[in-house]
């Protein structure tokens, strides 16, 4: 019989727990781009503007494009839009609803707060992407898994 000893992470050495973060994050999704895309997508529902094209990732090719235009916020006033409005419960609502208020409320231009929300969103889901593959979360999940390795990083089957 074979003995096969096997590691908590904190006891691998610094090259192993490398290999396996590496090896993790190599087999990582990112799980939450449905629920960007919905908020997204109820955000612009909103104010009767249309998701024309869209691009979410951790790099500076993130983009959305839509439709949105002047007529689409004709006659708003700021009594009339909900800060705190849960559109699908996922934390980009937040991002989204705060930043088109805060900045309508500075600056009266609907359209412009609306743009600026959209930038707001894309740069915190990029910040989101950003960190569930940071060293920092892919050990946070190791430890709470209480995931085993080989001595050399490899994850013990």
């Amino acid at each position: 019989m074979e003995t096969i000893n096997v590691f908590s992470f904190d006891e691998l050495s610094d090259k192993a727990k490398q290999k396996a973060r590496d090896d993790l994050r190599v087999n990582l999704d990112y799980p939450f781009f449905d629920d960007a895309h919905e908020s997204l997508t109820s955000f612009c529902a909103l104010y009767g503007v249309k998701v024309l094209d869209y691009c979410l990732s951790d790099d500076y090719r993130a983009f959305v494009k839509t439709d949105a235009g002047n007529q689409n916020f004709r006659g708003l006033k700021l009594k009339n839009v909900q800060r705190d409005n849960d559109l699908t419960g996922y934390c980009m609502d937040c991002t989204l609803t705060y930043t088109f208020y805060d900045t309508f409320k500075k600056t009266g231009d609907a359209l412009y707060s609306f743009n600026d929300a959209i930038d707001e969103f894309l740069i915190d889901v990029r910040k989101d992407i950003e960190w569930h593959f940071s060293d920092d979360y892919i050990q946070e999940l190791m430890d709470i898994n209480e995931w085993r390795f080989l001595e050399s990083g490899t994850f013990a089957r």
